[in-house]
Formats: C-alpha cells, sequence, structure tokens
C-alpha cells in the first residue's frame, strides 16, 4: 500500500479514536458496566487498527520522516492507555464502600466482644459421663440444654 493511502486510513481512524475519546469522556460516569466493557473492546480495536497503520507507515516513510511518526504514534497510544486505565478504574468498587466496609465489620466485632464481655459464665454442675452407652442420652440432653442451646453464650465460652 503507498504512503497516501496509509496517511488516509491514519486520519480516518484518528478521527474516530478522537470522537470515542470525547463522547467516553463525557458519558464515563453514567456508563454501566456492560457499556464501559464495550466502549473498552472499541478502543482495544481502535488501538491495533492505528497500530497496524503506523507500522505500515514507518516501513514505507523516509528515513527523515520516521521519527515523526513513531511520536505521533507514541503519544496515540499514551492516550489511549490513559483512557483504559480510566475505564478500568470504573470497574472497580470505590475506595470508600470498602473502607465503610471495614469499619462496620470492626463496630460489629467490637460490640459482639463488648456483648460478650458483659456474659458472666454460669457455674454449671453436669454430670459425669460413665461411658455406659443407657446414660448417654441423660447426658447429652442435659448438656445440649445447659451449653449448646445457651444464646447468652458465644461460641469461644461454649467451649
Amino acid at each position: 500500500m503507498d504512503i497516501k493511502a496509509l496517511l488516509k486510513q491514519k486520519k480516518s481512524v484518528k478521527s474516530s479514536i478522537t470522537k470515542l475519546l470525547k463522547k467516553t469522556e463525557d458519558e464515563i460516569r453514567e456508563l454501566n458496566n456492560v457499556s464501559l466493557l464495550v466502549r473498552k473492546n472499541q478502543f482495544l480495536e481502535l488501538r491495533t487498527e492505528i497500530k497496524d497503520i503506523f507500522n505500515s507507515i514507518i516501513r514505507s516513510c523516509d528515513d527523515r520522516d520516521e521519527e515523526t511518526y513513531c511520536t505521533e504514534k507514541d503519544d496515540i497510544l499514551d492516550e489511549l492507555e490513559a483512557v483504559l486505565v480510566s475505564i478500568d478504574t470504573q470497574f472497580a468498587p470505590p475506595v470508600v464502600n470498602s473502607d465503610f466496609e471495614a469499619r462496620k465489620q470492626n463496630s460489629d466485632q467490637v460490640s459482639v466482644s463488648s456483648q460478650s464481655a458483659e456474659v458472666k459464665l454460669p457455674t454449671l454442675s453436669l454430670p459425669i459421663f460413665s461411658g455406659a452407652t443407657e446414660e448417654w442420652l441423660a447426658f447429652s440432653d442435659l448438656f445440649e440444654a445447659a451449653v449448646s442451646n445457651n444464646q447468652n453464650l458465644t461460641g469461644a465460652q461454649k467451649l
């Protein structure tokens, strides 16, 4: 392909990139995850297309123009990477929510700890299991009622 056709292709793709960048900047906060994914794929396709065009231009151009095209290619790719990162950050959950959830968990743990600190363990006189199978049901029922089914005891206290 001759250089003029490649430059025309570059201009067309560059125009598409500019339009999509502008549209994305305006809408990025309102896009849902599916729309963000579609937009990301559009940018990835344009990135591949512009890379291929620039590589063809660089192979076909004069040596004196090569650096100019390489710089232009790098600038466009940097801009595309920036918008791709921006799109990816929209997928990530906000840090504020994570911090809030962590505080909520800590608060729940504190309330459980303070609640358990208030519980005074009752003195239990449990029968000692002799090992006789006929005494097992009576022992088991007493133990379940006194320990396992006691809502005032935490898991650690039941041990």
